[in-house]
């Protein structure tokens, strides 16, 4: 009889398993394992509490419970080993995280000796495991100072689920049960949450600062105008040509990509008055011996020209009466230069959808020219109709929906068509996948950038020709979800993430969502 109720029990673990594996999300694309250590028939430590026994099992799958829900909260992808007081052997709880490409197995216990004396938290991870030590360094840290309990440290340890685990594995001891104290502690609801939560805080810590440390690089710096020379370093080790634009007036900054993809060249802001200092020592630093000054004095003004001058660098200002103008300026420049096969055309009084394609526009030398919603002002028509003399039609891509341009501002060009999602991040998602089916371009470092306050947007667009990759627009503080599903599409092929701008700008909470995002496929 004993070993019928064995087979049973093997029996529905492999069935458990089975289903899992084709109910989508849940086992194939697990990253935290969470184990709630005995159950069943195994009780694990025991104590005595006002007369009534408390079993270490219990104990464990109530902070379990909590921590799988407030890591699901934080949008982790999560599988127990157990959800009710069952029995589940080791080898069965290693074959759960194994089965499920696991990225983290977190086994959670309370402790017991034959002292009462003995107190505090401490976190097993197997022996030479860098990720594990990391990780239970973390969580004895966090626990201790959100409990307040002693901080026993992080500990190696041969146990069978740290050996046999493929996924980082940790074992963590919340507390003495054979403390009286502790005992009282443990037992509280309000306390198991304080643990379930401090916990799931180090794991954040540790995918963000540990496991995530080499795949997100950020440029920031202490402002926007920092942080574009930042950029600049990043991607080029030196420049003839650089492009100055207005750090405060987007207008004309916007349409700067394609002639800096022409030029080969950064992106540099500055004050309307004043060259910023870091961008002087920038311009030093790349050898640049031309600058382009995109806009009138009105956005960069003459004392900026002739301090950047002073340095014996030749400047160039590209500029109309306004911005419908200098757009069609720096897109005749380009076209005196180089041949011009297409333009972008944008709403003129919104900056989103510009900023989605500069990227692209810099890569494939398409022009962005502004419009109204309702009709194309007749300088970007005849223009446009310019570029038509003895080649083939001239390419116009509309960016965004009829709500920023209607179908009779761009249906005037024979060859017009429209990329636009529901909002700006879906926009941006398309484009970037347009990017890479027409232009080649890879996703292996995919860049964001704040889809809000664009300064940061526009200088990483020189990541488009000068990496030949996907620039996304996202929220400061979340995961837009068409942004998310592009990166589980392509989280094969993605192996870093480059950040424009500090945590102001980009998140923890948002980068940590693309960290997830990429860990869950």
């Amino acid at each position: 009889m004993r070993g019928r109720k064995i087979n049973i029990r093997k029996i529905l673990l492999i069935l458990l398993i089975i289903g899992l594996f084709f109910s989508g999300r849940a086992l194939l694309f697990a990253m935290i394992i969470i184990d709630p250590g005995h159950g069943g028939s195994d009780p694990g430590a025991t104590a005595t509490q006002d007369s009534t026994t408390i079993k270490e099992k219990n104990l464990n799958l109530k902070v379990a419970l909590l921590l799988a829900e407030e890591l699901k909260r934080r949008g982790y992808s999560i599988k127990m080993t157990r959800e009710t007081d069952v029995y589940v052997t080791l080898s069965e709880r290693s074959e759960i995280s194994n089965t499920s490409n696991a990225d983290i197995f977190v086994s959670i216990h309370q402790n017991s000796f034959t002292s009462s004396s003995a107190r505090g938290v401490e976190v097993y991870y197997y022996p030479g495991s860098v990720f594990g030590k990391a990780l239970a360094e973390k969580l004895s840290t966090s626990l201790s100072e959100a409990t307040g309990l002693k901080n026993r440290g992080a500990k190696e340890a041969n146990f069978y689920v740290l050996r046999n685990t493929k996924a980082i594995a940790v074992l963590v001891e919340c507390g003495f049960m054979s403390n009286p104290d502790e005992l009282r502690l443990l037992t509280n609801p309000d306390f198991q949450k304080k643990v379930a939560n401090a916990a799931a805080s180090a794991i954040d810590k540790f995918v963000l600062e540990d496991l995530y440390s080499s795949k997100i690089e950020r440029f920031n710096g202490r402002n926007r105008y920092e942080t574009s020379a930042e950029i600049s370093k990043a991607l080029f080790s030196a420049a003839e040509s650089a492009i100055i634009v207005s750090g405060d007036a987007y207008p004309d900054a916007v349409v700067a990509s394609a002639l800096a993809g022409y030029l080969n060249g950064p992106i540099l802001l500055s004050n309307s008055n004043s060259l910023p200092g870091v961008i002087e020592s920038e311009l030093v630093r790349l050898k640049a011996k031309k600058v382009y000054i995109i806009g009138g004095t009105g956005v960069v003004s003459e004392s900026v020209a002739s301090k950047i001058k002073s340095r014996g660098v030749s400047v160039y200002r590209i500029a109309g009466i306004d911005r419908y103008k200098t757009a069609i300026e720096v897109a005749k420049y380009l076209n005196s230069h180089s041949k011009i096969n297409g333009v972008f055309l944008v709403n003129g009084m919104s900056f989103a959808d510009a900023v989605a394609a500069s990227n692209l526009a810099g890569a494939a030398g398409f022009p962005i020219l502004f419009t109204n919603r309702t009709r194309c002002p007749e300088s970007v028509v005849d223009f446009i109709n310019s570029l038509q003399s003895g080649r083939e039609e001239v390419e116009v891509i509309a960016i965004g929906g009829t709500a920023v341009i209607s179908d009779s501002a761009y249906e005037v060009f024979e060859k017009g068509r429209r990329i636009y999602g529901s909002d700006r991040y879906e926009t941006s998602v398309l484009v970037q996948k347009e990017a890479i089916s027409r232009f080649k371009f890879g996703v292996e470092k995919t860049c964001f950038a704040n889809g809000v306050d664009f300064s940061d947007a526009l200088c990483m667009s020189t990541a488009g020709f000068g990496l030949r990759s996907v620039l996304l627009l996202t929220p400061p503080d979340r995961l837009n979800s068409k942004t998310r599903n592009f990166i589980s599409e392509n989280s094969k092929q993605i192996s870093r993430f480059l950040l424009a701008g500090g945590d102001k700008a980009i998140t923890i909470s948002c980068a940590r969502e693309i960290a997830i995002a990429h860990l869950n496929q």
